[in-house]
């Protein structure tokens, strides 16, 4: 995976995480090929 690829999938995760600024929130990876967000 080349760089700017990385850097483009961390910037998406940030802009999801963005949007639940202020919740309670409990991330799990699955398997390592995604990520799941859950409401405490």
């Amino acid at each position: 995976m080349d760089l700017a690829k990385q850097a483009q999938i961390v910037d998406s995760i940030h802009d999801t995480l963005n949007d639940f600024v202020g919740q309670r929130l409990k991330v799990r990876a699955n398997m390592g090929r995604s990520k799941i967000v859950e409401n405490e």
